[in-house]
Order: C-alpha cells, then structure tokens, then sequence
C-alpha cells in the first residue's frame, strides 16, 4: 500500500510529535553511563567543549568545518517538501562527484516485530532523514506482521522525504513457520540445552527462527517489494545515524559494482553454528555442483569465514578436517545490498541448501550465517564493501570514527571510548558494548581482505582530548 503526501495541514498534528522525538533522540545520544544530567545543561556542556577544543587546538585549521550549535534548526524539516516538487537546474552534485537528484532503484527498508517498536521506528526514520535522505529522497519500504502499523501510516508517511509503502507478512503467514517435517521436539530440546552469552539470548526463541528463515531468504521471494528496487539499506527501528552522510550510498554501490556492504559486524558464539562449516565443506566439495563460483574470475574471500585451525589444516592438506566457523559474521540488520544478488538462482540454492537441514531450528543459525557465508562464497572480494563512513549506533555497538577530521567535518556525535563496556537495556538484553574501530573481527575483516584500516578510523594524536568531552569530570 503506498501512502501519498499528506497536505499542510494534516502535518502540524504530527510534526508535534516529531519534534518531542527529535529532543529525545538528541539527548540518548549524548547520554553517559551512570550520569544523569539535564538535557538542555549537558547538550551545551559538548557544545562549549567542542569550540573551546577547536579554538585551542585548531585555530588555523581551515580545513575543519566549525560546529553548529545543538539548537540551530534552520536546515530541518526540509526532508518534508514533496517528491514532484520542481528542481532547480541541473542535477547536483555531492562531494564525491555523484549526482543527489540519482535515479538508482532503492529503498530504506525497516521490519517492524513487535508493536512497541513504534516510538523508536518513528525516531530513526526521522534521524535518517535529517542526516542522509532528505538529500535523495528515497523510499522507505516498512515490513510488519499481524497489521502492528495500521493506526500509524500517516505519521511515518508524514516523516517520509520519498514514497513509504507498508507490506504487511499476516498476508504471507507461510513465510513465518516451520519447514514441512521439522521434528519439533527435537527443537524443544535443542532449545532447552542451548546456553547462550546474554546478549545472543533473544535468539532462542521460535519466532526469531522464524524471522531468520524469513529475512534470509523468503523475503528475496515477494516480487511486490522487489519488482521495483534493485538495492536497499536495511535499518533497524531504534538505531541512529550519528554523522552525516553528504553523498549517495546507492549510487556509490552502483557505479563501483558493490553487491554487499557492511556497517557492523558481530562476534557470534560457537554454541549458534557448531556444525554449519561441516556443511558448507560438503557443499563446496560437491564435484556436481554448477552454483559455484569460477576460480579464475571470482577472488572470493571464503577464507574469512574459516576458523584459523581449520585454515591451518587445510593448508596441512590433512584429510577429514572438520570445518569450523571463525564467528565473526556481518550484522544484516544494517547491511546495504543489491538484492538481485539474493533473488539469484545462485543465492538461493544455498539458502535452500542450508534451509533443508534445518539449522536455523536444530541450532541457532542466524541471518548473519547465511549472509557472511554466501557473500564470502560467491562474490569477489572488492564487490563487499565496508561503510565505515556510515556511523550507526544501536544499544549494543556502534560504527563510531575515530579520525578527529572526519568528526567534526561530518558533525558526529557518537561516543568512540565506549568499546568493552558493559550495557543494560533490560534484564535480559544487557552485554559488552562493541565499537567497529576497536573490534577483533574488523581487524580479521581487513586482515583477510588485504585491506587497510579506512581512514575514518586513523586516529590523530589530539584523539584522547578531543573526545574527553564525554567524560563528564574533565
């Protein structure tokens, strides 16, 4: 269902609560741990601190972009005028060369679970619009279940730059289920004896089953979505972008033959995949198996996907090695992808593949396994790309830079010293804390690839004072 542009009028009334939204969104981000400060007191605290910084370390520093204060709005609320309003001129130009009036078949794609989403999924859609697609004015394509958005359509239509349309699963139900012959007690034991770290506990469920089954693969099979998008960035309700983003993603990916990129990565526990490796040999190994990729020109990157002792028989040649998986997966939750790569017949062998043995129920395969395994399988090396310039944030990690330059160029408000810190959202979802720049498995990730460390995340030797500001006692 696509929802059009609302009149003048019909925004005021929800506006309002944009706005309420927008001041929650700004102090959640600048919240320090265990420090309760008024809103108004600690967002002028930074601001005061950052120009003092600047002034003291960076006075003839032409090159850095001054810091606009916290209050200013005089470039807000320009991702509400209409898609069919007249350009001026020619197309322009980002600072990359790209055009921002692009015409790359895209969407912003959120899935919406449960119906208290509903506060976080109205932030975040407002939050990428301010900091990237009021530029471009893409779509939003918002999956639900069981009609969760039906009272609410206007409001996230109102907030929408682009189209929004709303895909409701209660009318593909069998989508959301178990495969024919899975023996369900069999999962009711293996569910019962699985004992995860505490921030992977959310995944022993059946419904989240269910949703990996979906997201990995049957969600490529609903030609209403995709008839009309090549590529998409998939967001999660609750996540912020925390820098701007001042050129066109998509038509960065198209114009370099990206087919997957990455913003997150997750250390995943051996307890999820302990046999899905094994499965992976057998496939690779299958001498009549057309799908896969040709040696002499498709340098993929399997390799990253090995744990080193399997990497190290191999290369032993020892016979009957088991295959272990190294852990470190991409979060799809935010990846950015041509989706004419999963709705191949290449793809979804593999999937199908995985599907009939029934791990994601028997195990706790995720939608990370399937995804970090095909792309490192299939594609060659340089068509997986690492956003690093896209600072995410979500409760449990963020893509933080720590290049004092790109900082403040892209007005970052992100806090890069939270790595290894402890996190509670509730008693069950509660962890260690994960920052991209510091992580093992970006360091693997690059290792593997050949690649170095990007330059958002070269620090400078005014690191440690500059972000001193999130400490409230300097």
């Amino acid at each position: 269902m696509i929802i059009p542009h609302m009149r003048k009028t019909q925004l005021i009334r929800v506006l309002v609560v944009s706005a309420v939204i927008s001041i929650v969104v700004i102090y959640s981000v600048f919240q320090i741990d265990s420090v309760k400060i008024a809103g108004a007191k600690f967002r002028n605290n930074i601001h005061n601190k950052v120009n003092t910084f600047i002034d003291e370390k960076f006075r003839d520093a032409d090159k850095l972009v001054p810091i606009k204060s916290l209050n200013d709005k005089s470039d807000k609320d320009s991702y509400l005028e209409k898609v069919d309003k007249p350009k001026d001129g020619g197309q322009k130009k980002d600072k990359r060369g790209l055009g921002t009036d692009s015409k790359v078949r895209a969407a912003l794609i959120i899935v919406v679970n449960q119906r208290n989403e509903l506060p976080s999924l109205l932030s975040t859609m407002t939050n990428y619009e301010e900091r990237f697609n009021h530029k471009y004015k893409y779509d939003w394509v918002i999956v639900s279940y069981k009609s969760l958005l039906n009272d609410h359509k206007e409001e996230l239509a109102a907030i929408a730059s682009g189209t929004i349309k709303f895909f409701d699963l209660k009318y593909q139900s069998e989508f959301l289920t178990y495969r024919e012959n899975t023996d369900r007690k069999k999962v009711r034991d293996g569910r019962a004896k699985l004992r995860l770290p505490k921030e992977f506990r959310k995944h022993n469920t059946i419904q989240a089953r269910h949703f990996t089954r979906f997201q990995a693969g049957h969600f490529y099979n609903i030609d209403t979505i995709w008839n009309d998008y090549d590529y998409y960035w998939k967001i999660p309700s609750g996540s912020l972008l925390t820098c701007d983003v001042d050129y066109d993603v998509f038509e960065f990916m198209q114009t370099n033959q990206i087919k997957y990129g990455w913003l997150l990565m997750d250390k995943l526990p051996d307890q999820m995949h302990r046999n899905l490796l094994n499965h992976i040999k057998d496939y690779v190994q299958d001498k009549d198996n057309s799908y896969l990729p040709n040696s002499d020109e498709v340098s993929n990157s399997l390799e990253f996907v090995l744990h080193p002792e399997t990497i190290n028989e191999l290369k032993q040649n020892q016979e009957d090695i088991f295959w272990q998986f190294a852990s470190c997966a991409y979060n799809p939750e935010f990846e950015l992808a041509d989706a004419r790569f999963f709705r191949s017949a290449q793809y979804m062998h593999l999937f199908n593949y995985l599907d009939n043995l029934n791990g994601v129920y028997y195990e706790c395969w995720r939608e990370a396994h399937f995804k970090t395994i095909a792309t490192s399988l299939f594609l060659d090396s340089k068509q997986v790309h690492f956003f690093n310039d896209l600072a995410v944030q979500t409760y449990a990690s963020n893509n933080c830079p720590t290049n004092l330059d790109f900082y403040i160029d892209k007005k970052c408000t992100c806090d890069p010293t939270k790595h290894n810190k402890q996190f509670a959202v509730t008693n069950r979802i509660k962890g260690t804390y994960q920052v991209m720049a510091q992580s093992d498995c970006v360091r693997d990730w690059h290792s593997s690839f050949h690649r170095p460390l990007p330059p958002s995340f070269q620090t400078s030797e005014e690191f440690e004072s500059f972000f001193s500001i999130f400490n409230p006692e300097n």
